[in-house]
């Protein structure tokens, strides 16, 4: 069981490095080339980046809260 919970969490460390990377990427092209369409995929990617850390706030504060829970 441990050993799932150690491939999720590098598969989730795995995508969120993906998404900075891909915001990083985007963000200097869009800086460089002064293209309108490099700007909407910087900004895409971007929300994209905002929506993953939510999602993974959400899932580590339901982890605290079920672990809290089978303690009491």
């Amino acid at each position: 069981m441990l050993d799932d919970v150690a491939v999720a969490k590098r598969r989730r460390t795995n995508v969120l490095f993906i998404l900075v990377v891909t915001s990083a990427c985007t963000m200097f092209l869009a800086a460089t080339t002064d293209s309108a369409a490099m700007l909407w995929a910087f900004g895409l990617s971007f929300v994209a980046t905002c929506g993953y850390v939510y999602v993974l706030a959400q899932l580590r504060e339901r982890e605290q809260h079920d672990g809290w829970l089978e303690q009491h």
